[in-house]
């Protein structure tokens, strides 16, 4: 995928939430993503588009999520998860599982309280993603206990 992509998906997304104006897509060598609906912008991190991470799922699941926040707030809550979800599977049959822990090393802010641990496709519960694919990438940087830690088998994920 490629930028203007990643923008088509903005563009349904922000459609089917009945988004007054579309948020613009911009790619950044940040590591997490941004919502700004102030600016009408959101941040996705170049990351997303390297081949580290050429899964497509991702791809949607990563600009759904930053433009459900125009259509719910900031937070990441209930509600918020619940509007993500519902887009994921509605527009591109894509479910989550989710995992209470974070599947990178780097801090989170405190309100990311559920992570996503896998991607399904909804019809087929065909694996489209899951966190190990993508951690691989900062393995290097990580001790040897905080490698097992992140590593090991989920605890607890769900829907």
């Amino acid at each position: 995928m490629n930028k203007y992509e990643l923008q088509l998906i903005a563009n349904q997304v922000a459609q089917f939430l009945d988004i007054a104006t579309t948020p613009i897509v911009e790619i950044k060598p940040v590591k997490r993503g941004l919502a700004r609906p102030k600016t009408g912008k959101i941040t996705i991190p170049d990351w997303v588009l390297s081949k580290k991470c050429k899964r497509q799922a991702y791809q949607k699941y990563y600009v759904t999520h930053e433009v459900v926040h125009f259509h719910t707030g900031l937070n990441h809550g209930a509600e918020f998860k619940k509007v993500e979800a519902a887009v994921l599977s509605e527009l591109f049959a894509i479910r989550i599982l989710r995992s209470d822990r974070p599947p990178y090393p780097w801090r989170l802010p405190p309100d990311h309280r559920v992570y996503p641990y896998a991607l399904v496709d909804k019809e087929t519960a065909e694996m489209l993603w899951c966190e190990s694919s993508m951690k691989m990438g900062h393995l290097e940087d990580m001790t040897h206990k905080d490698r097992e830690s992140h590593t090991g088998a989920a605890s607890g994920f769900s829907l």
